[in-house]
C-alpha cells in the first residue's frame, strides 16, 4: 500500500516539477510575441503537458502552413519573372513551337527519336549510390568511369 502511494506521490511531485520548468521555460522567453503565443497555448492546456504539447504541435503546423503558402505564392512570382525574361530575351514563342511541331511530321518524328535516345541513355543517371554523369570525349568516346558525386555531411564531393 506504502509503495503504491508512494509512487503516486512521485509522479505528482515529478509533474509538478515540469510544469514548474514549462512556466518558468515560458517566462524566461525573451521574445514578446513568442512568448504570448506559448502563454496562451499553456493557459488553455490547463497545466496538462500532453495539451500543451498537442497545442504547441497545432500552433507550429498552422505556422508551417502559413509560411509554405507565402513561400509558393514568392516562387510563382520569380517563375513568372525569370520565365518572362527568358522569353523576352531570346525570343522564345511557343505558339509559334507549337505550330511547327503540328504542322512538321518529319521534324516531330526527329524529336521523339532524340527524346527517345535521351530516355535510354540521360546524361546524369540517379542511382541508390548517387548521381552518376557520363561525359562525352571530344570524339565520342565516353569515360569508362563514370564521375561519381556525393553530398554528405554538408559537403559535397565529386571523385573521376
Amino acid at each position: 500500500m506504502n509503495t503504491t502511494r508512494n509512487a503516486a506521490l512521485d509522479a505528482v511531485n515529478t509533474s509538478a516539477a515540469k510544469i514548474a520548468v514549462v512556466e518558468n521555460a515560458i517566462t524566461a522567453i525573451q521574445n514578446t510575441r513568442l512568448r504570448e503565443s506559448l502563454a496562451t497555448i499553456w493557459r488553455e492546456a490547463e497545466g496538462n503537458l500532453d495539451h500543451f504539447k498537442l497545442g504547441l504541435e497545432a500552433w507550429f503546423n498552422r505556422g508551417m502552413e502559413r509560411v509554405t503558402g507565402w513561400y509558393k505564392k514568392r516562387t510563382q512570382w520569380v517563375h513568372l519573372a525569370i520565365a518572362s525574361v527568358l522569353v523576352i530575351f531570346l525570343n522564345v514563342d511557343s505558339l509559334v513551337v507549337l505550330r511547327k511541331l503540328w504542322s512538321d511530321g518529319p521534324l516531330r518524328q526527329s524529336l521523339v527519336a532524340q527524346a527517345g535516345k535521351f530516355a535510354e541513355k540521360p546524361p546524369i543517371e540517379i542511382t541508390a549510390a548517387g548521381p552518376l554523369i557520363r561525359e562525352t570525349l571530344p570524339h565520342g568516346a565516353a569515360h569508362k568511369q563514370p564521375a561519381r558525386i556525393g553530398v554528405g555531411a554538408g559537403r559535397a564531393t565529386v571523385a573521376l
